[in-house]
């Protein structure tokens, strides 16, 4: 593959973990929701919940970076996608291709982007997963991403 192909791949494969990350993050907010309502739901999930949710929001930042520093005028460390974007837009103005910097900014980012990916899979594999199944058997109203209920567990 090329390196401009690769660098595109790159960037493309970051921007589906930021949505897939995105996504179960949003179904965290609707579980706190339930929660926190008033629903019969047992606090010790709002716990399980939130440290599901910190793991997600630190992957989140390895690959997207910390979006409030930049309002405090502080610096950030280069996250995967800024990497991405260096190597892939940095290389655009050279009509000699891209630097030996910008093929190091992208083999960082690509060995970042594997362990973030694992470390998003196993989240969402096994704690989220975990998390879903504490929901059902404690009761709680259906929400996004989690088996649609039986009818030996809608209330009548």
């Amino acid at each position: 593959m090329s390196t401009a192909r690769s660098y595109v791949s790159g960037t493309s494969d970051a921007a589906l973990l930021g949505m897939t990350i995105g996504e179960a993050l949003e179904s965290i907010e609707e579980i706190k929701t339930l929660i926190t309502d008033g629903r019969d739901a047992p606090l010790a999930l709002l716990d399980q919940t939130r440290q599901v949710e910190l793991k997600l929001m630190d992957a989140r930042e390895k690959l997207s970076g910390d979006p409030t520093r930049g309002d405090r005028f502080e610096n950030d460390a280069p996250s995967i996608s800024s990497r991405l974007s260096n190597a892939l837009f940095g290389s655009f103005g050279n009509s000699y291709g891209p630097t030996g910097t910008h093929r190091k900014q992208f083999e960082i980012a690509r060995d970042e982007f594997a362990t973030v990916a694992d470390e998003v899979k196993a989240v969402i594999e096994d704690d989220f997963e975990t998390l879903k199944t504490a929901l059902d058997e404690a009761g709680v109203p259906w929400t996004r991403g989690r088996k649609l209920p039986t009818l030996d567990r809608i209330p009548r």
